[in-house]
């Protein structure tokens, strides 16, 4: 875990994702496989929700690095769970009611929650996890959707569900790779 100061965290590790998301418009984030304070990074609603989000205006999608959202529960990385629960690696337990969850299904759940909209899943089946997290009460069908919106809201950007005529990068071939126009960017 990276244990910082919060003007640490907004001054010197994510001023150039505040950049890229003001000033550049990017469409899609990925978080990392660190943990920031103690809390897995695409679990973490201050640096995906708080400040990505909410203070530097990003408005595309945010995913995991390919199984980050495994690390947040797994016994052999972060074993995390968050406050009010335990975990043993594969359940969490609630402190106060003593209900338990799958360790995956809370840590989809709590990645939803933080603003990761998509699982570049490890080996953990995605959706029995959410439908798991759902019927526990960890997760909700709004945050779900709100996922949803920004997954569908960039598929459409970039014309995935338009005839391929009316997208124009779909016109382009393997000549361009490595085009000598593109080496001299």
């Amino acid at each position: 875990s990276s244990d910082t100061t919060d003007a640490n965290i907004r001054d010197y590790y994510t001023a150039q994702f505040r950049s890229l998301t003001e000033n550049a418009h990017v469409a899609g984030v990925m978080t990392s496989y660190n943990a920031v304070n103690g809390t897995p990074s695409p679990a973490d609603t201050y640096t995906v929700n708080e400040l990505l989000q909410r203070t530097y205006g990003f408005n595309g999608y945010t995913t995991s690095d390919c199984g980050a959202v495994g690390d947040i529960y797994s016994a052999g990385s972060h074993d995390w769970a968050p406050p009010g629960w335990t975990t043993d690696g594969t359940t969490w337990t609630s402190s106060a009611t003593g209900q338990t969850l799958p360790a995956a299904a809370g840590g989809q759940a709590y990645a939803l929650r933080a603003g990761t909209q998509v699982n570049c899943t490890g080996g953990e089946p995605t959706l029995a996890n959410i439908q798991a997290a759902i019927k526990a009460g960890v997760l909700s069908e709004g945050v779900l959707d709100n996922a949803l919106v920004h997954l569908f809201t960039m598929r459409m950007e970039t014309g995935e569900f338009d005839p391929p005529a009316r997208v124009a990068y779909t016109r382009i071939t393997k000549s361009a790779i490595q085009s000598p126009a593109h080496q001299a960017l």
